[in-house]
Formats: structure tokens, sequence, C-alpha cells
């Protein structure tokens, strides 16, 4: 009789453990006040176009945010700041959880962007990009010449190659 063995069947019973410890470790020294930064959720698609962006924002004006295009980058900035009012002013304030909150969020693409034509709306907190990718440099003949043909074109000098011959005449002469 073969019995199989799975070496990764206790893994996942492992990192649930672990979960758990970390949960109750946050829970019980003071979270949230000692998490990180959070970052808004946020989905990037590739279109025909370029890119479209989504980004759940709650609790964030669009005077809160800002959006800087790079060629390649866009930087998704948000700040807000929580006022005190004056109830909380004369009272001992036991507990905030409701706080300042800023955040930045980058995205590099793979081709460049058009910063002039980039879309944006925002509504119910969700904000949208519409980034169109600008057309890419499109490749081109370069002509390559030696030095000497360079110098000679200067001095009113043309060349001519006919057959592997190349010969040199004055401009101006036949």
């Amino acid at each position: 009789m073969l019995i199989r063995s799975d070496p990764l069947r206790g893994v996942a019973s492992l990192r649930q453990a672990m979960d758990d410890v970390l949960e109750q470790s946050l829970v019980r020294h003071g979270w949230p006040e000692t998490l990180p930064q959070m970052l808004p959720p946020m989905d990037v698609e590739e279109t025909d176009q370029g890119y479209h962006i989504r980004l759940s924002v709650p609790g964030f004006n669009p005077e809160n945010l800002e959006v800087i295009a790079q060629p390649n980058t866009l930087t998704i900035r948000g700040e807000v700041k929580q006022e005190e009012t004056e109830r909380q002013k004369r009272k001992n304030l036991l507990r905030r959880e409701i706080r300042t909150e800023a955040f930045e969020r980058n995205v590099t693409f793979d081709r460049p962007l058009d910063p002039d034509n980039i879309t944006v709306s925002y509504e119910n907190g969700i904000l949208e990009l519409d980034i169109p990718a600008r057309e890419e440099a499109k490749a081109r003949h370069i002509s390559v010449t030696s030095t000497k043909q360079a110098k000679a074109m200067g001095a009113g000098q043309t060349e001519q190659t006919q057959g592997g011959q190349t010969t040199q005449q004055q401009r101006g002469q036949g």
C-alpha cells in the first residue's frame, strides 16, 4: 500500500496561526494607531488608447487630490487633515481613529504618456483617470556619411557612387 505525503499540508494552518497572532498583537497594542500608512486600492487597466485607473479614495475631496504626469510615470497624491471641532477642543479625547491621512501612489507604464490629454473624474469616493499613451516615435532611415564625405560636401563638392566607384565633382560642374 502506497501512502502519499503532502509536504505543504501544514502550511495553511501555520499561516492562519501566524495571522491570528499578528492580529491579536495589533489589537492589544493600540491598533489602528500603530498601522503604517494605508494605500488606497487601485485598478490599472491597459486599453487600446492607453491606460485607465480607478482609485478608491473615500473621504477625500477633489481639492485634496493631486495628479502628476511624467513621461512614463503617473503619481497620485492625496491628503486629508481632520480639523478639531470646538467640542473636541473642550473635551478630553480618549481615542482618535479618524486622523490625518496622506498617500502617494506611483504607477510606471511601458508606453509614454500623453499628459495633455489625461481626463480625470471623481464621484462617490472613486477617482478615475483615462490616460492616453503618446504615439511612439516612428523609426526613420538616417543616412550615414563618412567624415571625408561630410567635409567635401561642406566645401562645395559632391560624391557619387556608381558600380562601386566613388567619384567627386565640384558643384556646378558636370
